[in-house]
């Protein structure tokens, strides 16, 4: 099995180049000219080196005068020429141009056998949260046969998908099918991860990563979670929990292996009735990768969101928030029902005779959503009518409602 790698640069793939930037392609232009005389005479002597066809010495003369390979034109799409990576690294090498510098020059590329082309390609490419979350939406529910295709239905998913990719790779031209949601992007963009993540060959089928990728960044798996939510995942309505299933067997156990190890509380893996494996992640260990998340985009500017399950996760939080804290505080007695912690921090503000319509210009709240805050507190006797002002009941705190404040001053 291959080994991750730190990072993967042009030369380590098979690729072509079908343009480079003006100011290389100027310096090699002078460069041939002062060394061959001619250009022809140039492309002439390097494409004896490395490829003795015409149409090889044709792209390598295009290539030196304009900085771009041809272009050929089929009945129903433009194909342009390029040439193997590895030659113009050659041919640079001859003139005295660092390999580098060629990788930081690049316009455009493409894959040996393909059209599709990468515009401004953000090599070195390494391994960041971006990748390891486009490398499981693949596994997921992309193929790589000939295309890497992904089935984005949702508008949001679709376009944090482009925008990931473009973050790692560059800007990639995609065809949409509208009809299917279906996403075809290069293959380069599989046989990159693949290097980078040491994947096996044609182990889509079977994900067969290194055992070292659980030993990656924390943050790196946190993204490759990101894509199994996304893909994956169910946010349950009823219960404070995401359940993740999946037909595969080995699957479910590399996607329970990855919540283990950054030590989110889960549930073990288990049959249904209808053959598919799941868990669930509990409602703390949805608080942890809540944090981490945030944490996460602060860095990626946002788009390591959960796409259009971002805002569904969101209320789930508040939610769980809401209920960790309605245990956590000391509730009057005598009442089946809780109290908020905003309802406490309200009824700090009733130690002085106040009016809904005065209270609501301190806390910022609309006096609908006082008014059944207001109703509650009452109900509950921690507040009373002293009188009236304007037409406006002036409430003031009881003693019960001071001892409900003492025994909770810390937790608001």
């Amino acid at each position: 099995m291959a080994n991750i790698q730190k990072k993967i640069h042009c030369w380590d793939l098979n690729i072509k180049v079908t343009e480079i930037k003006s100011d290389l392609a100027k310096e090699i232009n002078r460069k041939i000219k002062n060394k061959f005389k001619t250009l022809k005479n140039g492309a002439e002597f390097y494409s004896n080196q490395i490829n003795k066809s015409e149409a090889h010495l044709k792209n390598i003369l295009s290539w030196i005068c304009k900085g771009k390979t041809k272009q050929y034109k089929y009945p129903y799409k433009n194909q342009q020429a390029g040439i193997p990576i590895l030659d113009i690294i050659t041919i640079a090498n001859d003139l005295g141009i660092n390999k580098h510098k060629i990788e930081r020059n690049l316009i455009s590329i493409r894959k040996s056998n393909s059209h599709i082309k990468i515009y401004f390609p953000r090599f070195p490419i390494k391994i960041t949260p971006i990748a390891s979350c486009l490398l499981l939406h693949y596994y997921c529910d992309g193929s790589h046969e000939n295309w890497c295709q992904s089935i984005k239905k949702h508008p949001l998913n679709r376009q944090r998908y482009f925008q990931r990719i473009e973050n790692l790779l560059g800007e990639v031209r995609n065809w949409n099918s509208k009809k299917h949601q279906e996403i075809y992007t290069p293959l380069i963009i599989y046989k990159i991860l693949e290097k980078l993540f040491g994947v096996e060959k044609n182990s889509f089928t079977n994900i067969k990563l290194p055992e070292k990728f659980l030993n990656l960044k924390k943050e790196i798996l946190i993204g490759a979670l990101v894509a199994i939510i996304s893909d994956e995942g169910h946010i349950c309505k009823e219960h404070y929990e995401i359940r993740i299933a999946q037909k595969n067997k080995e699957t479910i156990e590399f996607f329970h292996a990855i919540c283990e190890k950054l030590s989110y509380d889960i549930s073990q893996i288990k049959k249904e009735k209808s053959g598919i494996y799941s868990f669930k992640i509990r409602s703390l260990g949805l608080l942890r990768f809540h944090v981490d998340l945030i944490n996460l985009n602060k860095k990626y500017d946002n788009i390591l969101d959960l796409g259009d399950k971002q805002k569904f996760f969101e209320n789930k939080i508040k939610i769980i928030k809401n209920k960790i804290e309605k245990e956590n505080l000391k509730q009057p007695r005598g009442h089946g029902e809780k109290l908020f912690k905003t309802d406490f921090e309200i009824l700090k503000h009733f130690k002085t005779p106040i009016t809904k319509r005065e209270l609501s210009k301190i806390t910022i709240q609309s006096i609908n959503t006082l008014h059944h805050r207001k109703g509650r507190l009452k109900n509950f006797g921690l507040i009373k009518v002293i009188g009236w002002r304007n037409k406006e009941s002036i409430l003031e705190i009881t003693n019960k409602g001071k001892e409900v404040l003492e025994e909770n001053y810390n937790k608001y």
